[in-house]
């Protein structure tokens, strides 16, 4: 049910593509913070110069999460037979 068996037959992620995804991963999601704190300020102005919707603030928090999330993909591929992506059917 789970397809976890620790020995998965297909070949791990190359570290340089890990480190791609993650910077990608990074830049598009500070991307994306900075738009939504744009729109949510447009939407609701009482909002404009709110401490928590500085760049500074909302990056550290986006940084680390994404960092974690990236670092959990070879581990993921390493324990399941068949990740997304990687289906034998």
């Amino acid at each position: 049910m789970t397809r976890a068996d620790f020995r998965p037959w297909h070949a791990q992620p190359r570290i340089s593509r890990v480190v791609l995804a993650a910077v990608t991963a990074v830049a598009g999601s500070l991307a994306a913070d900075a738009l939504l704190v744009v729109i949510g300020q447009a939407v609701f102005p009482a909002t404009k110069g709110y401490v928590h919707f500085q760049f500074h603030d909302y990056a550290r928090l986006t940084v680390i999460g994404v960092i974690i999330a990236c670092a959990a993909w070879p581990v993921v591929t390493r324990i399941s037979s068949e990740p997304a992506g990687c289906s034998s059917a």
